[in-house]
C-alpha cells in the first residue's frame, strides 16, 4: 500500500483489494477558542486528531474538515474538526 503524507495526516491513494470489508466512518473532535490561545488550541485540537489516526491504525483518510460556531453575536467560540475515513466493519 503507498500512504503519502500531506502535513500530518496519512492519505491512502490506492484502490484497496476488496477482501476487506471496509466502510466509511466520520469522528468530529471539538474545541473552544478563547482570545490570544488560538494557536495553542488549533495545536491541542491536531494532536487529538493524530492520535486517534494512530491509535486506530487509520491509514485511508477522506478528509478532514473545519467549521466554526459562533456566539449571537457572531464571535468565534469554537471549532468543530470533522475526520473522514475508511475503516472495518
Amino acid at each position: 500500500m503507498k500512504v503519502k503524507h500531506h502535513g500530518r495526516i496519512k492519505v491512502d491513494h490506492q484502490v484497496r483489494s476488496a477482501e476487506v470489508k471496509q466502510m466509511v466512518k466520520v469522528k468530529t473532535f471539538t474545541t473552544e477558542l478563547k482570545i490570544f490561545q488560538t494557536i495553542k488550541e488549533l495545536t491541542d485540537l491536531d494532536e487529538k486528531v493524530n492520535q486517534f489516526i494512530a491509535d486506530h491504525g487509520i491509514e485511508d483518510v477522506i478528509s478532514v474538515s473545519d467549521c466554526a460556531t459562533a456566539d449571537n453575536s457572531g464571535m468565534t467560540m469554537g471549532l468543530i474538526r470533522t475526520l473522514t475515513y475508511r475503516g472495518q466493519k
